[in-house]
């Protein structure tokens, strides 16, 4: 039964002893609460108390039991009038079978006096019992099992999340850890179960143990908040206090050896309300920036909250003493402990959910990121021809430099239209564009279809490599057709005269020319093909790269697609070209020779063939049919500069194939070799 209010007490200095003590018994005041806190003293706490058995009670053994571990010493003295029954002294360090302190009550038939003196440098909160034996072995199989139970579920869940933490690496777990077992250890100090597993000989350090616990229980509560409520992400610059806080916490750890044991106890009592302070903001903001775990934390947190606060005020004298003061922080460890281990794992969960969202993001970032790359490299594309890298052995754009290089032979193709400045000026820019797209989009796929790729578009002129010379003059030749195809409405007959000065029908059709290009004389396309060697590369600044072509193929080439203007031709080819045709093959049947011309910026005289493949049916068959006069004529043509009669011969068989062109058209490299024998003449 709890038998406090049945004493009085009194504080005298600790040297005083029983006799002096009993001789100032006016001193003594009333013990006014079943769980009488003292606080913090300096001077001994002696207890009196008159006890008398009431008959039929003396054959049970009774016993005093002063329920709390932590004293420097006590001492129990039950005495009858001036004579004395019974002393016993003890410590915190003394070896007992029991954490708390018992004394044996001696039956006497009267009245006898009760004095306990007691000297502690922790607070002194003292429950005081008097218990008959066999209610007080019921008594302690009930609190050995209770207490056994709460250390059971401690070392539990310590267990449970250490293995959770060696599983998934989260310190957060570790602190967790730390703080149960801390707070394990600190209660078994408290209630001085820790004599049963460590016991110390020395009041100092038996006296140092529970504020070294507090203070390590502290500091892994707030690094454990800290660290599961992720303040550092949340409040980075708030979390820079918590582990300031929490290295403090760690610094008085290390000095608490050295001031007295009572100084140590008050820091111990002091530091753990700053963190708990401490922790509840932690929770307030994590709950704040929307952390779904904070919730439970905060469920946790609060049961323990009140608890600890309780028992920290009634330790330091601030509050009266009470079963929640004394015991209500093993209910509220026991609840929040369990109740952080559901937050732990509902924290996983969590995590995880973040983490696979994470992961869903970053997904959904790399898809796009890969999207706009291919886009970026189809945009690439569009600027630098694949096959242009593979010249170069690159795999990609990003790995091209200034001034990379490859030698190779290759034919080069120049297209250029005619008549394109006449409709530029008739059409207007915005119409200009829109044919220059849709011929060039009608060219490339010829081009890629042949094997060759565009190197560049130069306004309304192409340049395009091939690597094989047939295949470029077949390209050539479908450009050409093309061409016609798309200003005669899709149809592919146009009236003989559409090519020189006549007009197109107006049929439309999906590649159809707009109308205000088949109102004026319709364009025509000029291609100069040329074979030999050339290098590929890149050239420019640092900051501004160009691939490029250079070598003299290419300015032939572009020479030669300048002359079919002059000479009324639609594809001139060079003999490198030429001889490479296979002999009996469409192109070399509907080709010849138009002569040796000098040719700007080459020494010697260069042989031109004319493809003519690519002509109107009726103006194809004219020069199929004409094709070896006209080449006997250019054979003959040099020997002719000397004799006037030669000439004289020449040009009347020229006139005879000018003449027998078909109506509507014009064999533009005979009437140019008229015209120069016509001039010399």
């Amino acid at each position: 039964m709890r038998a406090a209010p049945a004493f009085r007490f009194a504080f005298f200095p600790e040297e005083s002893g029983i006799e002096e003590v009993r001789s100032e018994s006016s001193r003594f005041q009333p013990v006014s609460s079943a769980y009488p806190n003292f606080g913090l003293r300096s001077q001994a706490l002696w207890l009196e108390a008159e006890v008398q058995f009431e008959p039929g009670l003396s054959e049970l053994p009774f016993f005093l039991e002063i329920a709390t571990p932590r004293l420097r010493s006590i001492e129990f003295y039950q005495i009858s009038g001036d004579a004395l029954l019974s002393s016993e002294k003890g410590s915190e360090a003394s070896l007992r079978e029991h954490p708390f302190f018992r004394f044996h009550l001696l039956p006497e038939k009267g009245t006898s006096q009760i004095f306990v003196r007691m000297v502690s440098d922790d607070a002194m909160t003292i429950p005081i019992y008097i218990w008959s034996g066999p209610t007080l072995h019921r008594t302690d199989l009930l609190r050995h099992f209770a207490f056994g139970a709460f250390f059971g579920l401690m070392i539990s869940l310590s267990i449970y999340n250490f293995f959770i933490f060696l599983s998934i690496r989260d310190r957060a777990y570790l602190y967790y850890v730390l703080y149960i077992l801390g707070f394990g250890v600190f209660l078994s100090v408290v209630y001085g179960y820790q004599s049963y597993f460590f016991p110390l000989p020395s009041y100092k350090y038996q006296g140092l143990m529970a504020p070294a616990f507090s203070l390590i229980t502290s500091s892994a509560a707030l690094q454990f908040s800290h660290g599961f409520l992720l303040i550092r992400k949340y409040r980075p610059v708030y979390s820079r206090v918590c582990v300031g806080t929490v290295l403090a916490g760690i610094v008085l750890l290390l000095i608490l050896p050295l001031p007295p044991v009572r100084i140590s106890v008050l820091l111990a009592n002091i530091y753990p309300v700053i963190t708990v302070v401490m922790v509840t903001a932690n929770i307030f903001l994590s709950w704040k920036a929307g952390f779904k775990p904070a919730r439970y934390f905060a469920m946790a947190w609060s049961l323990l909250l009140v608890s600890v606060i309780y028992f920290v005020f009634a330790n330091m004298g601030l509050l009266p003493g009470s079963f929640l003061s004394h015991y209500g922080s093993i209910f509220g460890a026991s609840v929040e402990a369990t109740l952080l281990s559901l937050a732990l794992g509902y924290r996983i969960s969590d995590l995880r959910e973040r983490q696979e969202e994470a992961q869903k993001k970053l997904l959904e970032e790399q898809a796009r990121a890969l999207a706009l790359q291919q886009s970026y490299t189809e945009s690439f594309r569009r600027f630098v021809p694949d096959q242009f890298l593979e010249y170069l052995k690159k795999d990609s754009i990003l790995d091209v430099r200034r001034g990379d290089s490859i030698q190779s032979e290759m034919t080069v193709l120049f297209s250029d239209l005619r008549n394109f400045t006449a409709f530029s000026e008739q059409a207007g820019e915005e119409l200009v564009f829109h044919f220059l797209n849709l011929y060039l989009e009608q060219m490339q796929p010829i081009i890629q279809r042949n094997g060759g790729f565009i190197d560049k578009f130069i306004g309304d002129a192409i340049m395009a490599l091939f690597p094989d010379p047939r295949m470029a003059a077949g390209a050539a030749t479908e450009m050409i057709r093309e061409l016609r195809t798309m200003q005669s409405g899709g149809s592919g007959k146009p009236s003989p005269g559409d090519f020189d000065t006549g007009e197109a029908d107006n049929s439309g059709g999906p590649t159809s020319a707009p109308a205000q290009v088949r109102q004026s004389a319709l364009m025509e396309s000029g291609c100069g093909l040329h074979h030999g060697p050339l290098m590929l590369g890149t050239v420019g600044a640092s900051d501004r790269l160009e691939t490029t072509v250079i070598g003299d193929t290419v300015n032939l080439a572009s020479r030669l697609e300048s002359l079919n203007k002059t000479l009324g031709t639609r594809v001139l080819v060079s003999r490198s070209v030429f001889d490479r045709l296979e002999a009996q093959s469409e192109l070399a049947q509907y080709s010849r020779m138009i002569g040796a011309w000098n040719i700007k910026g080459k020494s010697g005289h260069q042989e031109l063939f004319e493809i003519f493949a690519g002509d109107p049916e009726s103006l194809r068959q004219h020069k199929q049919q004409s094709r070896q006069e006209l080449e006997s004529i250019v054979h003959s043509m040099p020997g002719s500069r000397h004799d006037v009669g030669l000439r004289r011969a020449l040009r009347e068989r020229l006139e005879g194939i000018v003449s027998s062109a078909p109506e509507g058209y014009s064999d533009g490299p005979a009437a140019y070799l008229l015209k120069q024998l016509q001039e010399n003449l």
